[in-house]
């Protein structure tokens, strides 16, 4: 049985499960790097349809899975747009930001890595020296 199976354009590294019991998620080499030239041209055609706006979303949310915290999901509003409102298929500088973002997100993210037991680990201790007045603005102030 394989440690790394692939599944629709991820890879799912299961090496580390038994000694530190974590999985790693990680975007397919070939499918990241066929995502990263699909929003090069994008950009460097300054033309973004309909239909291309739904096929990138439909593979960037995808590739999304393989990372913590959703962090693409805010840039695929310039998709949306693109695919039910705008009437327009010339890149505007909005869906070019959206673009840049994407590429750069996906060229420095790292995998996602799940804990399949909880992973025992020594609490965390703050020292501070913070002081405070009540009330504040903000309620509470720590120094560390």
């Amino acid at each position: 049985m394989s440690t790394t199976p692939r599944f629709l354009g991820l890879i799912t590294d299961f090496s580390l499960a038994s000694t530190n019991y974590t999985v790693s998620l990680q975007c397919c080499p070939t499918t990241k790097t066929r995502a990263m030239q699909m929003l090069s041209e994008l950009l460097s055609t300054c033309k973004v349809t309909s239909g291309q706006a739904a096929k990138a979303r439909g593979l960037l949310n995808w590739l999304e899975m393989s990372m913590l915290g959703r962090p693409l999901t805010a840039a695929f509003s310039g998709f949306i747009a693109r695919q039910y409102f705008d009437t327009t298929e010339s890149l505007t500088p909005e869906l070019a930001l959206c673009l840049q973002y994407l590429q750069l997100a996906l060229s420095i993210l790292p995998s996602r890595i799940v804990e399949i037991y909880q992973n025992p680990r020594p609490p965390v201790i703050i020292y501070t020296d913070a002081s405070t007045e009540a009330p504040t603005a903000l309620g509470f102030r720590l120094g560390i």
